[in-house]
């Protein structure tokens, strides 16, 4: 028996209406939609996980290498003051033995700093105080009224010091220079070790 023309109908495949095909075709564009925004989130997180990390590794680089710059100019800073400190313990054996022999030979002195300032570049000048402060010996000293660094803070602490030592003191604008410097001093004593000034 052949079926009726209603059974046919419902065995046949139904054509989707517009409706059905706009609502499929909603739910495709909006699964679309959906998949390429994830994509977009996770490429934007990827991006920002990696500029994270090339900040942090690039924050890394910069504190090794000023790391590094540091410490050599703490090397290179040190072995100034060593060589400053040397050159100050020389004048100091210089003024010392002077006085033990009853008189400074300034002419001697004079030339003595000359001679340890050609090989010290980076120093600005060397320059020696008596007991009172006056600054009576050194380079670059203006004419007329000496100059007194009976004043400054270094001055006295050697002064009341009990054994010689460098004493750095902080910086200041120079008297005769005019330009900001970092005074590395050591004091002098006559024979009996009395206090005889600075260097």
């Amino acid at each position: 028996m052949i079926g009726s023309s209603d059974e046919e109908e419902q065995c046949r495949p139904r054509r989707p209406t517009s409706r059905t095909r706009m609502t499929r075709d909603k739910r495709l564009g909006l699964a679309l939609t959906a998949i390429v925004l994830i994509i977009n989130a996770l490429a934007i997180l990827l991006g920002v996980g990696a500029l994270r990390q090339h900040r942090f590794e690039a924050r890394e680089r910069v504190e090794i290498a000023a790391g590094n710059l540091a410490q050599a100019l703490a090397y290179r800073i040190a072995g100034h003051a060593q060589s400053v400190d040397a050159t100050l313990q020389r004048v100091q054996r210089r003024l010392e033995r002077d006085l033990a022999a009853g008189r400074i030979d300034a002419a001697a002195l004079t030339q003595r700093i000359d001679d340890e300032l050609e090989l010290l570049p980076f120093v600005e000048g060397i320059r020696v105080a008596d007991v009172d402060g006056n600054v009576r010996w050194g380079n670059n000293l203006p004419a007329g009224k000496p100059l007194n660094m009976a004043d400054q803070t270094f001055f006295a602490e050697h002064r009341a010091a009990t054994a010689p030592r460098l004493i750095v003191a902080p910086p200041l604008r120079g008297r005769t220079s005019g330009r900001w410097v970092v005074p590395f001093t050591r004091a002098y004593h006559g024979p009996d070790g009395a206090f005889a000034g600075v260097i």
